[in-house]
């Protein structure tokens, strides 16, 4: 048997030259030649030995790493002191595949040169993520140098690896029948397995204890290599944290396919869950939560199932954290971000396919938001998806001159968009602030028909459609308004801005002029303000002004009360202007229209100055074409009789 025969040499004078044998359990069948020369003498001089083992059905497995187990061994092996431990040829199998192998003897090592195929489905299996995700056959050339009293046992390959496919995200996807030339090494030490492997573009250093990954270094991109002549391929160098180290440089990164891949292996084995990885890498493109970023430095933390970024971008910049369980938050505090314009109206708008209920659940907030080339100021919110839609909460913002906050009985703005049966509804509660509305109109490129010391509308409104679908014509809900302190301005013409038409809807400077005389001496810089009240009522296609809308004049009052139909462009409403008398007679006179009740006040006023210098109100009936509306005097009234 050949175990017998590894026990004879063991303990024969031959045990130093051939100490790498104790090394490996050998099993099988060997048919061995003696040719010894032990002389008698004290100086033993003429001592020569030479073995010739005749190797059938032999197998040699690796004390040090079991895993590495040579079966059906056949070949001869010989030794001599010249030559010592050698073989020309020996075949044999190794985890599934046949092996051609030469053995030689070179300063007391033995060194084993093989060559064949490498079948990684037959491989022993260490780390989930790589041996779910890597499979096929290649081939290879291996040496292997057996242990010294001051080096482990190594084994080198080189490969082209194709025929290997790896599924996993880049930069570690390769398809089956890509080259990537590879240069590595392993060493077999007391405690661990030592990994150094180097293709085009990526070099590995990891340590593997028990069968799972220690530590390691990952170098991404072209290294240096003159540095590499110099490093020591005998050690690991230690990060400052115990995990595994990524960096240098990569064309593209995909960070919600590695989550997802990563996920995958620590349901298969619940020790990587644990494990701490930390990359410090620059990316040409990044894609990450429905990003995508050119040009990214990242330095990105693992640990405890969950991703802590710190990224550096001309789009965005600041700290992500992502928990790998997805019902957990992604809690993102951005120093900026910058989003595209979105198409709205296109085609091809990304956001068309979108679906609420697919949104990750999302703590938000950021100093610095723009939109297109448009800064817009600061957002903070959470999102949380359901499976009808999704929520978003705790709104807070200012938005080019555009508080948005909570509402007097402290509720927190929420945004809502749901998807039931296919159709898709929104809804916003809040307040909206503001200190001058003519400054956030002029900011987003509207007619500065207003403009206030302060205005409030508290808002509970929803809609058919997604949230950007937002249309005077499918709105439903409140408004309840506030502005201190402003001017109307004369509108432009007809618009199909449906803020602007909202708001037209309360300018009075616009209403004023409307009317048949020619106000331009009074109203030439606008119509002035000390505050307007009141409320728009939305029934979809129709707005009802709600309490009337009330306008404080610096002397006297405006109302305006009745309801429009958007869809028709039609009104049917009463604006009602109550002034005094005796100080504004020429309003009076202008305001009744010609109407000989004018006279009728301007007589009256002179003849009872004391008693109606006090207040008097016109109301006016204005129907019709909302941008050409019939108006005419309804009647004339006291403050008393309203």
């Amino acid at each position: 048997p050949l175990n017998t025969a590894q026990q004879i040499l063991l303990n024969s004078p031959l045990a130093p030259q051939l100490a790498a044998l104790a090394d490996w359990q050998i099993e099988g069948r060997t048919q061995t030649k003696l040719d010894l020369t032990i002389p008698l003498s004290k100086n033993r001089q003429g001592e020569a030995y030479r073995v010739t083992a005749n190797i059938e059905a032999g197998q040699m497995q690796l004390n040090s790493f079991q895993p590495v187990t040579f079966s059906e061994v056949e070949g001869v092996i010989a030794y001599s002191d010249s030559a010592g431990l050698h073989s020309p040829g020996m075949r044999g199998v190794l985890w599934g595949q046949t092996l051609s192998a030469t053995i030689a003897t070179h300063k007391g090592r033995l060194q084993v040169d093989a060559a064949g195929l490498l079948d990684l489905s037959l491989a022993p299996a260490w780390q989930p993520l790589f041996t779910d995700n890597v499979s096929g056959t290649t081939h290879y050339t291996a040496t292997f140098v057996a242990p010294s009293k001051t080096s482990p046992a190594t084994l080198s390959l080189l490969s082209s690896l194709q025929g290997i496919a790896i599924d996993l995200p880049s930069p570690l996807y390769k398809p089956a029948e890509q080259t990537w030339p590879l240069e590595s090494s392993l060493q077999f030490r007391a405690n661990d397995l030592l990994v150094n492997a180097q293709t085009d573009g990526l070099e590995v250093q990891l340590s593997i204890a028990n069968r799972q990954l220690a530590a390691g270094i990952i170098t991404l991109g072209h290294s240096d290599k003159n540095s590499d002549k110099d490093s020591d391929k005998n050690s690991l160098p230690q990060p400052a944290f115990k995990g595994l180290l990524i960096k240098g440089q990569m064309t593209e990164f995909d960070l919600d396919a590695w989550i997802a891949a990563l996920q995958v292996g620590a349901k298969s084995d619940d020790r990587i869950a644990d494990f701490d990885t930390r990359a410090v890498v620059a990316i040409d493109h990044l894609s990450a939560a429905g990003f995508d970023l050119n040009t990214v430095n990242v330095d990105a933390l693992r640990s405890e199932q969950l991703w802590a970024i710190n990224i550096d971008n001309p789009i965005i910049a600041g700290n992500i954290r992502v928990p790998e369980d997805r019902s957990q938050a992604i809690v993102a505090r951005l120093n900026y971000i910058a989003l595209p314009k979105p198409e709205l109206g296109s085609g091809q708008s990304p956001l068309n396919d979108l679906e609420p209920s697919s949104l990750p659940t999302l703590d938000f907030a950021t100093e610095g938001l723009r939109v297109g080339d448009k800064e817009l100021g600061s957002l903070a919110f959470v999102m949380q998806a359901s499976e009808q839609g999704v929520s978003i909460d705790q709104i807070e913002a200012e938005i080019t001159g555009i508080t948005i906050d909570n509402t007097p009985d402290g509720d927190a703005a929420q945004l809502t968009w749901t998807k039931i049966n296919g159709e898709h509804h929104s809804e916003f509660t809040g307040a909206l602030l503001s200190d001058d509305l003519g400054g956030v109109l002029k900011a987003w490129n509207m007619p500065m028909i207003l403009t206030t010391n302060r205005a409030a509308l508290l808002t509970d409104l929803s809609w058919r459609g997604k949230p950007w679908d937002l249309s005077t014509q499918a709105l439903r809900g409140n408004t309840a308004l506030r502005f201190e302190k402003g001017r109307f301005f004369q509108a432009p013409g007809t618009t199909t801005n449906a803020l602007l038409k909202v708001v037209g809807l309360i300018n009075f400077d616009t209403w004023l002029r409307r009317l048949k005389f020619d106000f331009s001496d009074l109203f030439s810089t606008g119509v002035n303000f000390d505050n307007v009240e009141g409320g728009l009522v939305f029934e979809e296609h129709q707005i009802r002004f709600d309490e009337p809308i009330v306008v404080t004049l610096p002397s006297g009052k405006l109302r305006l009360l009745g309801q429009t139909n958007l869809v028709e462009e039609t009104i049917d409403a009463r604006l009602i202007a109550t002034l005094p008398v005796g100080t504004n007679l020429p309003w009076i006179a202008a305001l009744a229209g010609g109407l000989p009740a004018a006279a009728g006040v301007y007589i009256t006023s002179k003849l009872f100055e004391k008693q109606v210098d006090r207040i008097s109100s016109i109301s006016y009936k204005i129907t019709g074409d909302l941008d050409n509306p019939e108006i005419e005097v309804d009647r004339i009234f006291s403050d008393k009789t309203e």
